[in-house]
């Protein structure tokens, strides 16, 4: 989970559903509450809760069953519920809030964290869709995901994702499932790009037509400052990629064991199947297109399959 959107600085890019042999009526829209704001009625700490926190430590939300509906509750924002094959998640706001910051708060802090516990995995990245599938960044918060992603997007590639990738693994080739987004960008990026191509706006209550893709590429980026080189890349083995993806997993619970197990092994399919590169660069825009030249040139060998 991330921290909370700032609509100023977004741009809004969504994909509809289409029926595939991925289960997408697990991707659950959201409809908020029509009566007055929620309360809340449980003591969280009497209940077996997980405290979902941001980089800094600060509590981003709280997630806990009850009575087989998953719950997420966003301090200061909305209790946000869902109970197995609901056609949608149910957001009760604590006092008046705008709907915009509710289904921003939704896609980008609770649908990552949700989709975990019904059974679709989650990665903490951005991605662009390139010509054979969709390429994955991974990252720490403010690492530079998104303004990799749209630094990509300006040199044609499509932006996919941004800091939530679902992959389902089900099947070869791992696939990614177009989730709604929103583009979120700091502002030195978004004055660096001189506000082109992001404009203001937030996620669309309408989605533009977009099918699963394959999954060509998943890279790990790593900010380093004191680094000889600008930029450094280096291919990963199965055991290190996927010990690098799990550090980078959404979960709704890490107290469930069984899910545990399935998460583990589907990065671990996820990881022998599809490429994975850690990328090293030191910060700094000016060393951006050096970074995003590494990077297509990589893009590149996954769309013909070459090492």
């Amino acid at each position: 989970m991330g921290s909370s959107p700032d609509p100023s600085t977004v741009m809004g890019i969504s994909f509809s559903r289409l029926a595939t042999r991925v289960d997408l009526s697990l991707v659950p829209g959201l409809v908020v509450a029509d009566d007055a704001t929620a309360t809340r009625s449980r003591d969280l700490s009497e209940m077996d809760v997980e405290t979902c926190r941001d980089a800094n430590g600060g509590v981003l939300g709280y997630c806990f069953v009850t009575d087989g509906t998953l719950h997420v509750d966003v301090p200061d924002i909305a209790s946000f519920s869902y109970t197995i094959a609901a056609k949608a998640v149910r957001a009760a706001p604590y006092g008046r809030l705008a709907s915009e910051v509710l289904r921003e708060t939704y896609y980008h802090c609770v649908l990552p964290v949700m989709l975990p516990a019904l059974g679709m995995d989650v990665l903490h990245a951005s991605a662009i869709k390139h010509r054979k599938g969709v390429a994955a960044f991974c990252g720490s918060s403010g690492t530079g995901k998104s303004t990799i992603a749209v630094a990509l997007g300006r040199r044609g590639h499509t932006l996919w994702a941004d800091d939530a990738v679902a992959v389902d693994t089900s099947s070869p080739p791992p696939t990614a499932v177009p989730l709604p987004f929103a583009v979120r960008l700091r502002p030195d990026a978004v004055r660096f790009f001189d506000g082109a191509p992001i404009r203001a706006g937030s996620i669309p209550k309408t989605r533009d037509a977009a099918r699963p893709a394959p999954l060509t590429l998943v890279c790990i980026l790593l900010r380093t400052p004191d680094a000889s080189e600008p930029v450094t890349v280096r291919r990963l083995d199965a055991a290190s990629a996927c010990q690098a993806a799990l550090a980078h997993a959404y979960c709704f619970s890490v107290k469930d064991l069984a899910r545990k197990r399935r998460t583990i092994s589907n990065y671990l399919t996820l990881s022998a199947r599809v490429p994975a590169y850690e990328i090293r660069f030191r910060p700094g825009f000016e060393r951006l297109p050096a970074v995003i030249d590494a990077i297509e040139e990589i893009i590149g060998r996954a769309s013909t399959g070459s090492k």
